[in-house]
């Protein structure tokens, strides 16, 4: 071979790396976690387990109440599971908030 047929195959396997390398990048940049959800969406996920869990315990506090065959120490169980989620969600919350506020002072 040439220098200059070595030279031609050098450049195109250069520029095929660095169109793998671009696609890699827009992969990446998705923002997917390990399952493939993106962050927003494994929040929004999170979200609806929160409330899923604060409408069960709204149910079994109203069969309790209502007589329907609900016992006291399940409704305190799944008040106090909704309670603790809840608090978590907000915690998480909060440490969005302040990571959102710290980006917002970087200088670029």
């Amino acid at each position: 071979m040439n220098d200059i047929t070595m030279i031609t195959r050098l450049d195109a396997l250069k520029s095929s790396n660095s169109l793998l390398r671009t696609e890699a990048v827009k992969e990446k940049s998705a923002a997917t976690i390990g399952d493939g959800k993106s962050f927003g969406q494994m929040l929004t996920d999170a979200v609806k387990k929160v409330n899923e869990s604060q409408v069960e315990a709204d149910s079994s506090v109203k069969n309790l109440l209502s007589g329907n065959g609900g016992s006291l120490t399940d409704a305190i169980v799944q008040v106090e599971k909704a309670e603790v989620s809840f608090r978590l969600m907000n915690q998480v919350k909060n440490k969005i908030v302040d990571a959102y506020k710290e980006i917002m002072r970087m200088q670029v």
